[in-house]
């Protein structure tokens, strides 16, 4: 499937899907700049913080800072194979988790 996509024997974009892959990574490079415009506005328009109880707001913030990157550290655990060992394994965790 990779020679489809890449062209890995000479490098000079002549993999028959290359268009393909090519598209998938201007995509890709859009991702966060579109989710900084998402999250500003998202801000802009801030509900009455009043409405929210103390609870609520633990509650969430407990989850996105604590559950979610822990369910995601498990996730990337049993991902990778159990069988490379040691530092290269560590930075891969490392890269999975951004």
């Amino acid at each position: 499937v990779r020679g489809v996509l890449i062209d890995t024997d000479d490098r000079d974009g002549d993999a028959p899907l290359q268009f393909l892959f090519n598209g998938l990574v201007t995509v890709g490079q859009a991702a966060v700049p579109v989710n900084m415009l998402i999250l500003g506005s998202n801000l802009s328009d801030l509900p009455d913080l009043k409405a929210l109880s103390l609870s609520t707001a633990i509650s969430t913030t407990l989850a996105r800072m604590v559950i979610t990157p822990a369910i995601a550290l498990v996730c990337c655990y049993l991902a990778l194979p159990a069988t490379e060992a040691g530092p290269s394994r560590q930075s891969t965790m490392a890269v999975a988790m951004v």
